[in-house]
């Protein structure tokens, strides 16, 4: 096999392996001869690569040293326990291997579950929701992407400082059975960065009250994950739809071509002094970014485009800007900043300068 083509394979592979080594075989990639496999606990990633290897082997270490070389073909030659990996017959590399019989994912039943196609869209959808996704343990309601199929195929996503909503707009259809799903951020992440490059749409693998969720990717491979295991799921329409009938019937102003410049500039200024905002303040129709801390002080106004109410906020410059390059439009309520594109995409920052005085009259 050419060194660069399995390269290529085990650096999608990887995004299975874990960081962490307390059980060391999670970090290894897993050889049976026609594919190489990769489980960190969470997904597990299944790519077809034809080695004659029969065993797993440390991935990052396998990685480094084949990335490190600069031959082109790859030979290996496993004996016992130890694979020989001979490049262009010069290098030659010796590892230990440990016995497929070790690893510890076992594939689900895959049988008799409903596809759904993930078109450009659906991996958009996942995309946009990441910017919210929570890994908080602690909430296992609100980690990864909420995927809803009560009426229309939707996502949701929450950090508790921000809530972001896609709408993929099909009909759920029989899928309505299954309700709502929590994929974990891992999953989410993996599938993004697999999916970006593939030709053709994957296929989403589902069913009631499963446990698990698949991506079929045809020859690319399958991922898999098992689901969140929150109790209650958090209802996602009753939190927002308070914000969205408040702008039901106005007018979204057009996010002013400035303005991520804006925000930008703000955030050199926060330090660790700082409660990591910078304030929004609408009046006359021009918007007016500002931020004060012990490095300086920074305020530049900007024109909008349409008439909006007078309001004042804050919120965390750095939440913005991860957001803001892909946004259209907005309305910023006493409590909140709605943004939204023309793609199906929602996202809501939370006003944190109530939070702000609250903490404050505790510490008076």
């Amino acid at each position: 096999m050419k060194r660069t083509e399995l390269i290529d394979i085990l650096n999608t592979a990887k995004l299975g392996l874990t960081t962490r080594d307390f059980i060391p075989i999670l970090s290894h990639f897993c050889f049976d001869g026609e594919t190489v496999l990769a489980y960190d606990d969470v997904i597990a990633i299944q790519l077809p690569c034809d080695i004659p290897i029969q065993g797993a082997i440390r991935g990052e270490l396998l990685l480094s040293l084949l990335s490190k070389s600069v031959g082109d073909e790859v030979h290996c030659k496993q004996k016992g326990k130890k694979v020989s990996i001979t490049i262009d017959g010069n290098e030659k590399i010796e590892l230990p291997t440990l016995p497929m019989e070790d690893f510890l994912f076992e594939f689900p039943d895959t049988s008799g579950l409903q596809r759904i196609p993930l078109t450009q869209k659906f991996i958009n959808g996942f995309k946009h929701c990441l910017l919210s996704a929570s890994s908080d343990t602690s909430s296992p309601e609100r980690m990864g992407v909420t995927l809803s199929f009560k009426k229309k195929i939707e996502m949701y996503s929450t950090d508790n400082v921000t809530i972001s909503r896609f709408l993929v707009g099909k009909d759920a259809g029989e899928l309505s059975n299954i309700g709502v799903m929590i994929l974990p951020v891992e999953f989410c992440k993996a599938l993004v960065d697999i999916a970006s490059g593939m030709e053709d749409d994957p296929e989403l693998l589902i069913g009631d009250d499963w446990g698990w969720v698949v991506v079929d990717m045809g020859d690319w491979g399958q991922l898999y994950s098992r689901l969140g295991s929150a109790s209650a799921p958090m209802d996602y329409t009753k939190i927002i739809n308070p914000y969205i009938k408040q702008v039901r019937g106005k007018t979204y102003a057009d996010v002013p071509e400035y303005f991520p410049n804006l925000v930008r500039k703000a955030l050199p200024f926060l330090n660790e002094e700082s409660d990591g905002t910078c304030s929004i303040d609408v009046k006359d129709n021009e918007l007016t970014v500002s931020v004060t801390t012990s490095y300086g002080n920074f305020s530049q106004p900007v024109e909008l485009d349409s008439d909006v109410d007078d309001v004042s906020i804050k919120v965390e410059p750095a939440l913005l800007d991860r957001i803001i390059d892909d946004c259209a439009s907005f309305y910023i309520l006493g409590d909140c900043i709605i943004f939204k594109n023309r793609k199906g995409f929602m996202h809501l920052v939370a006003n944190k300068k109530d939070a702000s005085s609250e903490e404050k009259s505790e510490e008076d």
